[in-house]
This record gives C-alpha cells, structure tokens and sequence, in this order.
C-alpha cells in the first residue's frame, strides 16, 4: 500500500517535489499552538502563563533587549542574563524581565508537544 495523508506544496512546487518544498505535510510533526499572547513585563518584572499542558511544554518566546529589538527564546528553558529568562514547568511558562530600569514588550507561543 502507499502512504497516505495530506502533503500542501508551497507555490511553484509539486506534491512529487521534495519534502523541503512543502508547507504541510502529515507525515511530520509539527508544533500546534496551544496558547499565545504578548504584553509588557515592567522593569525587574516576571509573569507566570498558565499553560494546561500535561507535560512540561516547548515554548517560544519573543522580548525586546536592551536595543529595542525582539530576541527569541525557545525549548523549555532559556537564559539571556542581560535581556530576559523564560522557562517552564508542568505548571507554568515563565518570563522574567532581566533589566532593572526599562519595561520590555513580549510575545509568547505555548505548544502542545513537548520538547
């Protein structure tokens, strides 16, 4: 028997065409979304995301740095001592604002799959 399932061609590609050339396709896990948001962490500030995943989730966090521009954390635990750490448990995604004198924009993704 062959496979079966769904495969979506990104433009100017065949389904026959490699897997590279694909935006979808079933065979592969993907990341599904189970929450997102954004908001601003005050100076020193943190916040705890409730996530309601039954593990410990892989996450994706986008915060500003001391620049003004958006760094991205991702896995289940990251360390930028100077802009931010985020990190999760079985509970809680957490971010936490490294800089002492300067509220940061955020921006989150909370996966269903584990890391």
């Amino acid at each position: 028997m062959g496979d079966y399932g769904i495969k979506v061609a990104r433009a100017g590609y065949s389904v026959t065409d490699s897997e590279r050339y694909m935006a979808l396709q079933s065979g592969v896990n993907i990341f599904k979304v189970k929450a997102d948001g954004s908001g601003t962490l005050a100076a020193s500030g943190s916040t705890n995301i409730v996530h309601s995943v039954s593990s410990q989730p892989h996450f994706l966090v986008f915060m500003e740095d001391t620049n003004g521009k958006m760094r991205i954390a991702c896995g289940n635990d990251f360390d930028a001592e100077e802009f931010f750490k985020v990190y999760a448990d079985t509970t809680n995604v957490t971010i936490e604002n490294n800089d002492s004198a300067n509220s940061k924009d955020y921006y989150y993704y909370i996966h269903y799959d584990p890391q």
